[in-house]
């Protein structure tokens, strides 16, 4: 089993989208999706970390009533003080948005991979999905791309 979780429906929406389209630029699309796609998912991630999930794919499912109390004991001086939901020691939830060295960017000439290395991150991803992005956030990105791309072949 791997350790990897990728970020899989935004890149292949992306990818997808992108096949239909001719790019004046590689490089220049590469470069758009390095500096303006990136960022406008690592902005999404962190909405959806603060919001426990209420802002993308819907709020994570709580947890039980009996590992929530183990959690708020141990964890009360961590990140979260044990009662935050994926929040205990803030490593995969760093991971994710990309503020640890347990996250991955790839970026191609037409598409761009975000991935988590943490271990247990495909575990956690079944109960409480943090992985896919909301549709608005899809929809806006592949917005910004068209744009990009009708920029480029107006050129």
């Amino acid at each position: 089993m791997s350790n990897k979780i990728s970020m899989s429906k935004l890149s292949n929406d992306i990818s997808r989208r992108l096949d239909g389209m001719t790019v004046r630029s590689q490089a220049g699309l590469q470069a758009y999706l390095a500096r303006n796609v990136y960022k406008q998912y690592q902005k999404a991630q962190m909405k959806r970390w603060q919001t426990q999930g209420s802002s993308g794919t819907g709020q994570w499912a709580e947890l039980s009533e009996a590992y929530a109390a183990t959690k708020r004991v141990k964890f009360a001086s961590y990140p979260g003080h044990g009662v935050t939901l994926l929040v205990a020691t803030n490593r995969l939830q760093k991971s994710v948005i990309g503020t640890s060295g347990e996250h991955r960017l790839m970026v191609a000439e037409r598409s761009i991979r975000i991935a988590t290395v943490v271990p247990y991150a495909e575990y956690v991803n079944d109960a409480r999905q943090f992985e896919k992005l909301g549709e608005k956030t899809t929809r806006e990105i592949l917005n910004g791309i068209k744009r990009f791309l009708a920029k480029g072949a107006a050129a």
